[in-house]
């Protein structure tokens, strides 16, 4: 194995240690992009904001390049893929909340794009890191579907 991915894992073993510690629940498509994730050597701060979609687009189906496009013209971009591993660790998400991670999808095993989303007591009382369908040219129904409720975006540089 190549130095870099062999600290890449011990890296992602780092995380899902501190994700298990602090009772958060892996699901299976972050799970397999955990190994992917370039994290930072150096600490770093980023200012985050949360940004509903449906008050961008009400009433109307739309592509997450769209959103991603929209959010831009507000001052937001993608976040490091990193920031939906440790959201749940720095800050307390609200009860029944999901916020999907603005981020470079990654493609998993089934060749399927996957961001991250981070949920707190949805459908059960328990916190989940979990991958969701990234594809930026898929269409995301803003009424139906509860992913997009909110989405985590980097503000400034």
């Amino acid at each position: 194995m190549e130095r870099s991915s062999a600290r890449r894992v011990s890296h992602s073993l780092a995380v899902r240690e501190a994700l298990y510690r602090n009772d958060i629940r892996l699901g299976s498509w972050a799970n397999e992009l955990l190994d992917q994730v370039p994290l930072a050597t150096e600490p770093r701060t980023v200012r985050l904001a949360a940004v509903q979609p449906s008050l961008l687009f009400p009433g109307r189906h739309v592509r997450l390049k769209t959103i991603y496009k929209e959010v831009a013209k507000l001052g937001g971009s993608p976040c490091p893929a990193e920031v939906g591993l440790v959201l749940h660790l720095q800050v307390a998400t609200p009860a029944c909340s999901i916020y999907a991670i603005a981020m470079e999808p990654m493609v998993n095993k089934d060749e399927v794009y996957t961001m991250f989303s981070v949920e707190n007591g949805i459908g059960s009382s328990s916190r989940w890191l979990r991958g969701l369908e990234g594809n930026l040219n898929c269409i995301w129904n803003l009424y139906d579907d509860p992913h997009l409720d909110q989405i985590v975006v980097m503000i400034g540089s």
